[in-house]
């Protein structure tokens, strides 16, 4: 595209680099282990030479992916919005104690790291259920874990459609990851109502300010999210406080409207 003297934009929606490691690291052997990673980490350089302009989703991408030697060509806030049928249809106070993980059940995602601190809250605090969302190569080993309890629902994949009604049952969405972008579903919990407790990596720490519009982790290690949920739930009036804040700036933030006017923005700066 460059040869033909076309303007080359990307978007950057997650990191080729990590996101390949966590993939396929353990797939690899020998020499291969290092030389993919290398091998990915040259392509992803020389398409953001190239490229006339780099889209972000969010501006702390720029600082966790290492794109700050490219600020010239950067355009942030590329253009997410959230599908009106993600909406609050049952308050908070309404809930009971669902602690929800909505997304691929690969290593990335920390899908291990979440079922991990399943037990350790159960020892702490009774009542409370777990719901997991989707699929992937590890919904074997997720059942294993899960197997004994009675109180873990498995729904696997789930149709866009179905997804609202079951996150408005959720008090606490956790979203582990080891890397990400900025995840739709971070945004859609938000929508409906969903405090969401969350690693800091990628695009994450723009829209979760710590006590404010959702909470952060220190790490994914398993106890340290048991401890966190087990905090948060013995605080329902900070999830409420947090659950309409959060509702309150997705709505105004990231709506289909401003996610035109967003595009408008980032077009008119390309011609």
């Amino acid at each position: 595209a460059k040869l033909l003297n076309k303007k080359v934009i990307i978007v950057v929606i997650g990191s080729a680099t990590r996101e390949s490691k966590e993939k396929y690291g353990e797939l690899l052997f020998g020499m291969a282990q290092y030389l993919f990673p290398i091998l990915t980490a040259v392509l992803s350089t020389l398409n953001y030479i190239l490229a006339y302009r780099i889209v972000v989703l969010s501006r702390s991408m720029i600082t966790n992916y290492g794109l700050s030697k490219y600020n010239r060509k950067i355009l942030s806030n590329g253009a997410l919005f959230i599908d009106n049928i993600f909406f609050k249809k049952k308050p908070l106070t309404a809930r009971t104690n669902i602690i929800g993980f909505v997304g691929r059940l690969e290593k990335e995602k920390g899908i291990v790291n979440f079922v991990s601190a399943i037990p350790l809250v159960l020892r702490q605090t009774k009542g409370v259920k777990f719901f997991i969302v989707g699929t992937g190569k590890l919904i074997d080993e997720v059942r294993n874990v899960i197997g004994n309890y009675t109180n873990v629902r498995l729904f696997g994949w789930v149709p866009n459609k179905r997804l609202p009604r079951i996150l408005n049952e959720i008090k606490l969405l956790v979203v582990p990851s080891h890397t990400e972008g900025l995840p739709a579903v971070v945004l859609e919990a938000m929508a409906c109502g969903v405090p969401v407790l969350a690693t800091a990596v990628g695009g994450i720490p723009d829209v979760i300010k710590d006590g404010k519009t959702g909470f952060l982790l220190r790490s994914n290690d398993p106890k340290h999210i048991a401890e966190k949920i087990v905090e948060l739930l013995n605080r329902p009036e900070l999830l409420e406080k947090v659950s309409k804040n959060a509702y309150e700036w997705v709505r105004r933030n990231f709506s289909y409207e401003n996610a035109l006017g967003r595009w408008r923005e980032i077009l008119q700066k390309l011609f």
